[in-house]
Formats: C-alpha cells, structure tokens, sequence
C-alpha cells in the first residue's frame, strides 16, 4: 500500500510539473530536473519497496521456523511429560506389588513362627521331666528352635553309642520332629575342652572326632529307627569350639558336653 501511494505521489507530482510546464510558469530547464529528481526518487522507492519485500520474507520465513522450532519443543515436552507419567505408574504399580510380596512374606515367616512354636509346645510337654530334671533345655527365637540335651542322658562316658535310657528321650523327641516340615533338623555335637586321653584316644583323637560321632548317631537313629526325614537332616560336630557355660568349672564342662537339635528355616545354611 505504501508503495502505492509514494507511486501515486511522483505520479501527482509529474503531472503536475507537465501541467506547469504546458502553462508556462516552468523553465523546461528546471521542469527537467524536477522530472529527473522525481525519476530517481520513484526508482529508489521501488528499491525501497524491495528491500521492505525482502525483510517482509525473511521474517515470515523466520516466524515460521520459529513456530515449528517451538512446534517441535512442545510435542517434546508433551512426549516426555507422556514417558515421565507412564514411568511413573510403571514404578508406582512395581511399589505396589513389592509392598504385596513384602506382606505375603511376612505373613508366611509368621506362619512358620507359629508353627514352630507349635513345636516348642509340644516338646516342652512331651519332655517335661526331662526338662524338669535338667537334662533337657528348649529354646526358641524367632525361627530358631534348639533343643539341648547334655550328654550324660544320650551317652556313657566316653562312648558315641546311644544308650537305653537316650533311646527312649530321642524317641520323644523324634514324635515331634516327624511333625516338622520345610525345617533344617540339624544335629550338632559339642564337648567341653578336657582332651581326649588313655585308651579313649584311639577311638577318638580329639574332641572332634568324638562330638561329631555322636552327631552322627543321634542323626541316624533318629532317621532310621524313629523314622524322622533324613532328607531335613543333617549332623555336624563342633569339638569345644562352642561352648554354652564356661569350662573353668565342673557345671560349665557339664553344659557343654551337649548334643543339640537345631530346627532352622530351609534357606539358612
């Protein structure tokens, strides 16, 4: 539109020096030099008008890369706020289902505490004089029961053979752990820390040899004649290496001449 009326304008300007011209009132000399002057001032608003098309292109061209830059941005942003929110319900949903296996877990340790303490009940009613005498000790914590027999009850001194009176305890006990299910039965023999010595050392060279005898004996007879699992089974012998009381004393050596059942979970090794 300007260039419109600048044209317009030397147009008007034009007619009117002709005009003037024609009336006489204009020197051809200077209605010539108007002419030319006003030539030149309509070529250079057609310079003008180009260089304003040109701008006018390059800020349309620029405007529009502008739009489809932030165009691009904005889908983006969208993209990612869309990832972000499945991320989101993805680790909210895994929260849930470990919070859900967390609980089934608990639920089932518990299950298994109750059923050992069920076990710890009827020990301590099946070995009741046992433990009223001082042979037998039972225990629990948590999902660790121990049973702790000295041995002077399961054995004569100085042997690893059961005897009589033994038979008969680990009959007991064995009514009990034939109940047992997913629970390591493990049979554990302990000494206290005198040395094996006279003709005894050429059965057992050390307390080692003998408490883990003894492990093994109480373990098969209780799977082979009581008929516990021996698949739950296991026996291990621990010398003097763990002691219960002090061996400084009789009643401490005493304690620790023990054989002791130790139901554990399955997992535990």
């Amino acid at each position: 539109m300007k260039k419109s009326v600048i044209v317009s304008a030397v147009g008007f300007l034009i007619l009117a020096c002709a005009q003037a011209q024609a009336m006489g009132r204009v020197p051809k000399k200077d209605y010539d030099a108007k002419v030319s002057e006003l030539n030149a001032c309509s070529v250079r608003v057609g310079e003008l008008n180009e260089n304003v098309k040109s701008l006018q292109e390059v800020m349309d061209a620029e405007a529009a890369a502008a739009k489809a830059k932030h165009d691009a941005l904005l889908a983006d942003m969208n993209a990612s706020k869309s990832d972000q929110q499945k991320k989101l319900a993805q680790m909210t949903q895994e929260k849930e289902e470990i919070e859900r296996q967390k609980l089934e877990l608990e639920k089932q340790k518990q299950a298994e505490v109750d059923k050992l303490k069920n076990t710890y009940e009827d020990l301590m009613s099946g070995m009741k004089s046992e433990i009223e005498q001082g042979s037998i000790q039972i225990t629990q914590l948590k999902d660790k029961l121990s049973v702790n027999m000295v041995d002077k009850i399961l054995f004569n001194s100085g042997e690893a053979d059961v005897n009589t009176e033994g038979k008969k305890v680990l009959l007991k006990v064995a009514d009990v752990l034939k109940k047992v299910q997913n629970k390591q039965i493990r049979i554990e023999g302990h000494t206290d820390n005198v040395p094996i010595g006279g003709v005894l050392k050429e059965k057992f060279a050390t307390n080692w040899e003998l408490s883990a005898a003894r492990a093994t004996t109480v373990a098969r007879y209780l799977t082979e004649v009581c008929g516990v699992n021996p698949n739950f089974v296991s026996a291990a012998g621990y010398g003097q290496f763990k002691p219960l009381a002090d061996n400084a004393n009789a009643d401490g050596r005493s304690k620790n001449r023990r054989i002791e059942i130790a139901l554990i979970p399955l997992e535990v090794r």
